[in-house]
């Protein structure tokens, strides 16, 4: 019941995975009379078989990177992932030219193609993407080398960064932690010097691995700008932006609103915060300390606990998501608890239409993971709800894939508001939402920042350890102000941000889904049942529809000048209601 059961999609590793690897070679053969002709009236039976080959693929990858992530310091299962890996590199880089096939096509034929065929008309947008990106789209020998090379460049470095960081333990109270193990005790410590002891121990020993972190990181950003460069594209962050189906200037203005308002929500709230733990200043390890008014936040909840809460609070808003959800807790569907080799953090993993998603956790006890729980079950409930549309548009860019697991973290905060009983309940839990929204939020954007101007710098030659670290410390001295004190023990902590190896530039999409929900969650406590039926088809409709459609459909006017402001007023509004708590 706490791991999981990965063979819902294999039953082993050895004949099952086989019998799909050659039911892929010869799905990819088949495929490629299309390299030599594709003409607007194939285009329909051509995706049908680039979805069938990309389920496969799919599942494929999907299978090795969950049986590995628990077990990273497994050779044999790191083995395996990497076979795997490289086998569908050389297959991708087979049907690597369909996309280039697509985009040679008359763009006003295909869409009237579209448009007078039902069964074609979902996809819409999945080509409409293509064409966006035709400049940058290389030729098809190009396209097929990069594939091929992808194992042995970035994928590479990224692997060498997470099989590092999950073989990293750390000495603490007469016991060996892991990473994750030892970012809970910094972070969530009910006490100040354990807080302090395990983020310089974390920065210490991150110390030892500065030279291999930071050569894995320089390769990263040189493989990122190198394709930057082969494409024309305009920045590095370029190509992430055209996964997420968003545009630069719709970034731009995220950025600049939130950056804009760090003396509003930021600096101003660790100034309480500072006066709540009775400090002058807090230290960096303070940032995210529980306020303890009550025993609110300090009480263990065990997982079984926080599953019936997540439930109850599911249930309320729809028997659709705790159905949904009742399945991934009881049908294993999540790993549950940390242990020695298994990747830090929490994810949910989408795989196909024939087999659900899985989630990993790193459970621990605390009402902290209670939220983490409802944030990915959020995820899970998404995916699974749009797992029917097929590979191709289940897949959801992160500009919505943040939409459902923010919107349940936003409904388990209000139910334990309303549960709580006295003024020091809700300061606790109050601070602990605020927490939360500025690292979702400012703490996100500086991420980005972090990234841009390393790329930037990056540019004119490689960077050392102290450059990453004096980038890293100016960013965070800007973001959390005056009243955070920033300095040489938390210098290496940047090292432990996978965002940054695993995929550059995604971090702002936790700023956009906060904001973007909270609007959401404006207009459901505004119109109530009549919100549910259509977020639910929403969320069933995976990567059919781009954000603005979303917005459009419920009355958001995402483009007008007040859109981020107002979904950061959210934010203030929350230190506002904690001043008058106080």
């Amino acid at each position: 019941m706490y791991t999981w059961n990965l063979q819902d999609i294999y039953e082993d590793n050895n004949i099952s995975v086989q019998n799909d690897i050659n039911l892929l070679d010869n799905l990819v053969k088949n495929f490629q009379k299309y390299k030599d002709y594709l003409e607007i009236h194939l285009v329909q039976d051509a995706i049908k078989k680039y979805e069938e080959i990309s389920s496969i693929i799919k599942k494929l990858s999907v299978y090795s990177f969950l049986y590995s992530v628990t077990q990273l310091n497994n050779p044999d299962a790191t083995r395996f992932t990497q076979k795997i890996n490289e086998k569908l590199a050389n297959i991708s880089s087979q049907i690597a030219f369909f996309i280039n096939k697509i985009s040679a096509m008359d763009y006003k034929a295909l869409m009237g193609y579209l448009e007078h065929n039902k069964d074609l008309s979902e996809y819409k947008l999945w080509f409409e993407n293509i064409f966006k990106d035709k400049d940058h789209i290389l030729s098809t020998e190009a396209e097929e080398v990069l594939v091929k090379k992808s194992t042995t460049s970035r994928e590479s470095w990224v692997r060498l960064y997470n099989e590092l960081l999950s073989r990293i333990t750390i000495k603490y109270k007469n016991t060996t932690k892991n990473i994750s193990q030892m970012i809970e005790i910094a972070n969530h410590n009910m006490h100040p010097r354990e807080r302090e002891i395990a983020t310089c121990s974390i920065n210490q020993e991150l110390s030892k691995h500065s030279f291999y972190i930071t050569h894995v990181y320089n390769n990263i950003m040189l493989d990122v700008s190198t394709e930057q460069n082969l494409r024309s594209r305009y920045l590095p962050e370029s190509e992430r932006h055209v996964h997420n189906n968003i545009s630069q200037e719709d970034v731009n203005k995220l950025t600049e609103t939130v950056i804009s308002n760090y003396a509003k929500i930021p600096h101003r709230y660790y100034k309480i915060k500072a006066a709540l733990l009775d400090k002058e200043k807090l230290e960096y390890w303070d940032r995210n300390a529980p306020i303890t008014k009550s025993n609110i936040l300090t009480r263990r909840i065990n997982y079984q606990e926080a599953c019936d809460i997540v439930l109850d609070v599911f249930g309320k808003f729809s028997p659709v998501f705790r159905d949904i959800a009742y399945k991934f807790i009881n049908e294993s569907w999540i790993d549950v608890y940390p242990k020695i080799g298994k990747d830090s953090g929490a994810f949910s993993c989408s795989c196909t239409i024939d087999t659900h998603p899985y989630i990993m956790l790193n459970y621990s006890d605390n009402i902290r993971d209670v939220y983490t729980l409802a944030h990915e079950l959020g995820h899970g409930i998404h995916q699974y709800l749009s797992a029917d549309k097929g590979t191709l548009l289940s897949n959801t860019p992160i500009t919505i894939s943040e939409t459902a697991s923010l919107f349940a973290e936003k409904m388990l905060f209000e139910y334990m508001f309303n549960m709580a009983k006295t003024k020091e309940e809700k300061i606790d839990l109050i601070c602990a939402r605020l927490d939360d929204m500025i690292n979702s939020n400012m703490r996100q954007i500086a991420f980005f920042q972090f990234e841009r101007e390393c790329h930037d710098k990056r540019k004119i030659g490689e960077l050392s350890h102290g450059m990453i670290s004096e980038i890293w410390l100016n960013i965070q001295k800007n973001v959390c102000g005056d009243h955070v004190n920033i300095d040489e023990r938390i210098s290496n902590l940047w090292s432990i941000v996978s965002h940054f190896f695993n995929c550059p530039f995604y971090v702002y999409a936790y700023s956009f889904g906060e904001i973007f929900v909270n609007a959401l969650y404006a207009q459901y406590q505004k119109i109530g049942d009549q919100f549910i039926d259509q977020y639910i088809h929403t969320l069933s409709r995976g990567g059919i529809d781009s954000y603005e459609t979303i917005a459009d459909n419920f009355n958001l006017n995402i483009k007008g000048n007040n859109f981020w402001q107002s979904g950061l007023d959210s934010i203030i509004a929350q230190i506002n209601l904690l001043e008058i708590y106080m």
